[in-house]
């Protein structure tokens, strides 16, 4: 079966020959540290989308990986210069700091730029930004070898989302005024923001991308960041036309945040979303959202890489992996086995294996 129907089988519940693997990725050291380990042979090919190096994970026999969005022609705003010439400010006002290590640049986010009400409500730099000249034709034709000469499905995710961005911008004590005092600022600024996303949606459509992630920060680790009622009220009617969009372009929505989605599921089923990543490393959760929320979209998660991949044993990751596949298993098909996050430097490439190897042959029907 091709990889590609292999994952749209599994996300509308459709038998598959066997259980999808998601991995959104891996981090620099983790690649580095796989490449030096494997021997390349002459005439070797790799797997490039996007820029993005997926042949570690075409090589570890990953059906399913996560591809940042298009990419952005530069443009020039008037933005706020900062005394700290290290500091900068973006168009949604979040302040970020660059630092160089050797050859490699981090930029870390530092707090919000737009502190008072008089800032916020005259900050209007947040604008659409066009893709580069010749992307969607490049992307389409990347992901078309991926799947058909790598065996491996990227999935693309839109710019930030809502509620990271906002918060990002204006900080969490405004955040809470506006939500509660000024639902209107709230509902002016995220339009402002959907736009900016909806372009990014708009692009993926265009290059003809089967499956986009829309991601947002609105839970983190077991809590969520923003009330259920309040994620329902201001987020849903724009995660809504995000995936009408996507739907009528014959596309699949898929949606991932940081932490505990449960709290919010119904939320995300009421916008439209095929599919969700669950992000927090509690196999418990897997089992609620397939039993209650099964029917209604595809469950994709939640296999931990700290506590199984880089501190497991193969012995003890094969046995989890295998009670997972088989629970699953057991409430239907909607589910695609993955990683809660990408692999890190530490994960050890035998409890990889292991755990790939174990959900090959035991989610096979």
């Amino acid at each position: 079966m091709n990889v590609q129907d292999r994952v749209a089988k599994a996300i509308n519940g459709e038998a598959t020959d066997s259980v999808p693997i998601f991995i959104p990725g891996c981090d620099d050291r983790f690649r580095e540290l796989f490449n030096a380990g494997q021997e390349i042979h002459h005439g070797d090919t790799v797997c490039i989308v996007n820029g993005q190096d997926l042949t570690p994970l075409v090589r570890l026999g990953v059906d399913m990986c996560e591809v940042q969005g298009p990419l952005h022609v530069k443009i020039d705003l008037d933005l706020p210069v900062l005394d700290d010439s290290s500091l900068r400010v973006d168009m949604y006002g979040r302040v970020f700091k660059r630092r160089v290590s050797g050859n490699v640049e981090h930029v870390t986010y530092q707090g919000p730029f737009l502190r008072t009400m008089d800032q916020i409500e005259k900050w209007d730099h947040v604008v659409p930004i066009d893709v580069e000249p010749g992307w969607h034709e490049l992307v389409y034709n990347e992901t078309l070898d991926a799947v058909d000469k790598h065996a491996i499905c990227p999935t693309f995710k839109a710019c930030d989302g809502f509620y990271s961005i906002l918060e990002g911008a204006i900080g969490v004590e405004n955040m809470a005024i506006l939500l509660h005092d000024h639902p209107g600022i709230i509902d002016d600024l995220l339009e402002r923001i959907y736009r900016v996303v909806a372009a990014d949606v708009d692009a993926l459509i265009k290059a003809r991308i089967a499956f986009i992630f829309i991601t947002d920060g609105i839970t983190i680790d077991s809590r969520p960041c923003i009330t259920p009622d309040l994620v329902y009220k201001h987020l849903r009617p724009l995660y809504k036309k995000l995936v009408g969009k996507i739907h009528a372009a014959g596309g699949k929505a898929l949606f991932r945040t940081r932490g505990d989605v449960l709290d919010v599921m119904d939320t995300l089923v009421a916008a439209g979303f095929d599919a969700v990543h669950v992000a927090t490393p509690d196999p418990a959760l897997i089992d609620e959202f397939l039993v209650t929320w099964g029917d209604k979209a595809c469950a994709i998660g939640n296999f931990d890489v700290m506590s199984m991949l880089s501190q497991g044993t193969p012995v003890h990751v094969q046995k989890r992996a295998k009670e997972m596949v088989s629970s699953a298993r057991q409430h239907g098909q909607r589910y695609i086995f993955g990683t809660n996050d990408v692999l890190p430097g530490s994960a050890k490439l035998e409890n990889i294996e292991a755990m790939i190897g174990a959900v090959k042959q035991h989610g096979m029907l």
